[in-house]
């Protein structure tokens, strides 16, 4: 018996390292291939998410939605929460990288960075009680007592095999320095963009630390819409005649569109009694769920939840990673065949032919199905015109709706020539 379990013990273990094995293969294939695609969301160099990982939550503690953004020499920490699609528990590495404002790597030697160890491990996770297929969740909390920030500026969070070092995804935020008061506002012009949408204009004062002396050419401010950090705009106009304070403001080709709105996927209840459920088939692996038709120009509803990224995964033992289907009817509107994209915060906003939907001629309807943990999301239907992600399939009035904003300024350093993040503000338009 003991030559028996000793052998079943190493043929386990082989068929584990074969599982991983294949697995990490996949995952450099998708790497490879995520370098091609498009998305709101992602920043400069940014890995998207192997398709093996579901349920992503990244937000301060205690502060469950909000942005990635503590301050330095605080109390303030980030949660990152994950699943991991598989039969077996995994191991990961967690690492830090330091940015500039334009998401460029500082050139800010480790030392001056981080204080403790910037390569920390995120051992075991939890086995989910009901799904089918399993997965495994997994939390990590920072700043602690292994890891500590010492300047402030843009970062990425990394987590990577255990094993291999190979990276399986990264994910902005940032670590503000919270000096100087700065206070940003919106304008919004009605019939002033195109089609006569509605457009927003940013502007703001920033009243600045002593110490720095030539703002005209240290100070940067940079301007977020609903949380795609990748997209940010740096303002034309700035103004610092007057001393210790200065204003920055969107010039008319800047404005940002007023009207951005997106559909709600909520899968919090698994139940026929779900308005947005038409059909729930349980016997299926994974389970079904089957969507009420969407319609072009008249897809969006008002937000159940405010702010895009990462959605609000359902964080519990019992929670089920479903087959959902979506199907969209353009009405005749659309050339039959036209390449019409699914992006949401289950995908990173991202184009990518895997969410690419297929059309059903007997139907008339586009149609994909997509694995995604059950929990509360934002999505939009998106094609690509002149090179860019056009989601104006979602629009269904181009009047104002709310928009969320991050305005972020930044120093740059003139000693240690990196970009300083002083200060940050979210705000609203009305």
């Amino acid at each position: 018996m003991k030559v028996l379990s000793a052998f079943n013990l190493f043929f386990i273990s082989i068929v584990a390292f074969l599982m991983c094995d294949s697995s990490l293969n996949t995952v450099l294939k998708e790497n490879n291939k995520r370098k091609t695609e498009k998305s709101l969301l992602l920043v400069q160099d940014q890995i998207l998410l192997p398709h093996s990982i579901k349920g992503v939550e990244f937000y301060r503690k205690n502060y469950i939605g909000s942005p990635p953004i503590i301050r330095l020499n605080s109390t303030d920490q980030l949660i990152l929460r994950f699943d991991e699609l598989s039969s077996l528990s995994g191991q990961f590495r967690v690492t830090f990288t330091h940015y500039n404002q334009d998401w460029k790597r500082s050139n800010l030697a480790e030392i001056w960075v981080y204080e403790g160890i910037n390569d920390l491990a995120l051992l075991g996770g939890n086995l989910n009680a009901q799904s089918n297929p399993n997965y495994y969740s997994y939390q990590y909390i920072f700043p602690n007592r292994d890891i500590n920030f010492l300047v402030s500026g843009n970062y990425m969070i990394t987590i990577s095999d255990f094993d291999s070092g190979i990276e399986l995804f990264n994910l902005p935020f940032f670590v503000t320095e919270n000096i100087g008061d700065l206070h940003p506002n919106v304008t919004t012009f009605f019939n002033s963009g195109p089609l006569s949408s509605a457009m927003d204009q940013i502007s703001g004062t920033y009243i600045y630390p002593d110490f720095i002396e030539f703002p005209q050419f240290n100070l940067t401010f940079r301007i977020s819409q609903n949380r795609f950090w990748g997209i940010n705009i740096t303002p034309n106009q700035n103004n610092f005649i007057d001393e210790g304070e200065s204003s920055f403001q969107l010039t008319e080709s800047q404005f940002l569109p007023a009207y951005v709105e997106f559909n709600t996927l909520d899968l919090r209840r698994l139940s026929l009694q779900n308005s947005q459920i038409f059909g729930y088939e349980r016997t299926e692996i994974p389970e079904k769920i089957i969507l009420r038709n969407d319609y072009l120009n008249f897809t969006s509803d008002i937000r159940t939840i405010t702010e895009t990224g990462y959605g609000r995964p359902t964080q519990d033992i019992t929670s089920r990673i479903l087959n959902v289907e979506f199907s969209y009817e353009t009405q005749g509107k659309l050339p039959k065949n036209s390449d019409i994209y699914l992006i949401g915060d289950f995908n990173q906003w991202t184009i990518s032919n895997n969410y690419k939907l297929k059309f059903n001629s007997e139907y008339d309807i586009y149609k994909i199905n997509m694995l995604i943990k059950q929990g509360l999301y934002n999505y939009q239907y998106a094609v690509i015109k002149n090179g860019a992600i056009d989601t104006y399939l979602n629009v269904e009035s181009l009047s104002q709706k709310s928009q969320e904003y991050a305005a972020f300024v930044y120093y740059k350093d003139p000693d240690l020539l990196y970009d300083r993040l002083l200060n940050s503000r979210i705000f609203y338009s009305e």
